[in-house]
């Protein structure tokens, strides 16, 4: 069984007018520990053209699920998440914003499958199924890296 320490996020902002805002972990502080039961894992990186698209998991070519996953990239990102790929209530997109060196967690594949109504939190809980990466630089390759883990 492997486990997966995290030690942040953490970020300081200083105002104009000098005060320091924060928040988060910090290294001095013990790390949320993430326990993957199934200690199985991917650990991948990408190189992703220009303007590019990447498949960056797929519970169809990899594991079935996932109770951990860490994204980062060196250019700005799209990323597409899809749930109910099984389309019991209709695959659905979601496109998180992915900024250049800024990690992006997820701490489970726990998602919920909107029925399409206005009120977005009225569905079938369900999972994330795929999730695409698709570079939004026009000049510059962007090097990704994922690591996922159960």
């Amino acid at each position: 069984m492997g486990t997966v320490y995290l030690w942040g996020p953490h970020f300081e902002y200083r105002d104009q007018q000098g005060k320091l805002h924060d928040g988060g972990r910090t290294a001095s502080q013990e790390p949320v520990q993430i326990t993957l039961g199934d200690d199985e894992f991917v650990d991948a990186s990408y190189k992703v053209a220009a303007s590019g698209t990447q498949k960056l998991f797929d519970t169809a070519d990899l594991m079935g699920t996932f109770d951990f996953m860490f994204i980062v990239s060196s250019e700005n990102a799209w990323l597409q998440v899809v749930v109910d790929d099984n389309a019991s209530n209709g695959e659905l997109y979601q496109v998180i914003t992915l900024t250049q060196d800024v990690p992006h967690i997820f701490g489970s594949n726990a998602a919920l499958a909107g029925n399409g109504s206005v009120d977005g939190f009225n569905g079938a809980t369900d999972v994330i199924d795929r999730i695409n990466f698709k570079n939004k630089s026009g000049s510059t390759a962007a090097h990704v890296r994922i690591f996922a883990g159960t």
